[in-house]
């Protein structure tokens, strides 16, 4: 309680000076509160994902491969290879993806939006379309890890 008994001492002091400098110590006071209250609810900064490196690599691969699936003749084809009628359904949602990103290239957060809207982590695939998934799969984790704030190391004290 030493801090109370030194605030006791200190009031009168104060109270003798003049208003103009109650003033200035009266804002000093005002700000440093309002500095900490920003400080405590202000959220930290989330960073932009489109500009990490790994969500630019791993979205120019995704892009390198999606570009093989395509339509030809009204069905899916990947290489020029025309995909079994049976199995389109599995290639669906990379041709969705695909399309996307040759209509707006370079849209990093629409293209993890996409992929979002086509299954998300979760799309049906098969050893056909396991590389077309990899990418993908790869493409959208790290856009999330990148989404995330950095974290602040824990003392181990």
């Amino acid at each position: 309680m030493d801090w109370l008994d030194s605030l006791r001492k200190t009031l009168p002091w104060l109270q003798s000076l003049p208003v103009f400098a109650k003033v200035i110590v009266s804002l000093i006071a005002v700000l440093f509160v309002a500095l900490l209250l920003s400080l405590m609810w202000i959220p930290p900064a989330v960073p932009d994902p489109s500009k990490n490196p790994v969500v630019l690599e791993s979205y120019s691969r995704m892009v390198r491969v999606l570009r093989r699936i395509d339509v030809s003749k009204n069905r899916i084809s990947v290489d020029g290879v025309l995909v079994p009628k049976n199995l389109e359904e599995y290639y669906k949602h990379y041709l969705a993806i695909s399309n996307y990103l040759k209509q707006h290239p370079g849209d990093i957060t629409g293209a993890a939006n996409t992929v979002w809207e086509h299954g998300g982590m979760s799309r049906t695939f098969i050893d056909d379309t396991q590389e077309f998934e990899t990418v993908v799969s790869n493409f959208l984790q790290a856009f999330e890890n990148a989404k995330r704030p950095p974290q602040t190391p824990k003392s181990t004290e």
